[in-house]
């Protein structure tokens, strides 16, 4: 049997708040999103993200449990840029993504942000 959406709503929903979140906040330059591995038990929750960033890396996002993290999907690796031991909570996602946006500008060449943002 599949699982869907309704079968994990408070994984699904939170999962839902981020990828809005991201959406709204990166104005079209976070894109492609995959919502996947959905798990409710209770209060516990964890779920993924994954999605495109100004058309230059591919980013996953997990939570699990209250910890969270960014990572830049290479295959089954990634490399982490933003994580909750680093600070940053849910609770204030526009300062948690901006931070995630300051530090994935720093790993993309200036003259492609450039082409690709209007503000650069």
């Amino acid at each position: 049997m599949t699982e869907s959406p309704t079968d994990k709503p408070a994984a699904f929903a939170l999962a839902r708040r981020v990828t809005s979140a991201l959406r709204e906040d990166f104005h079209g330059a976070a894109r492609s999103f995959t919502i996947s591995n959905l798990q409710e038990d209770g209060p516990l929750i964890a779920f993924s993200v994954r999605f495109e960033v100004y058309g230059y890396f591919p980013i996953v996002f997990n939570y699990d449990r209250g910890f969270f993290g960014f990572a830049i999907a290479f295959g089954e690796v990634g490399v982490s840029v933003l994580g909750s031991l680093e600070g940053g909570s849910l609770d204030d996602l526009p300062a948690l993504l901006e931070e995630f946006d300051r530090r994935i500008r720093l790993r993309i060449p200036d003259k492609y942000l450039d082409a690709y943002t209007p503000s650069g």
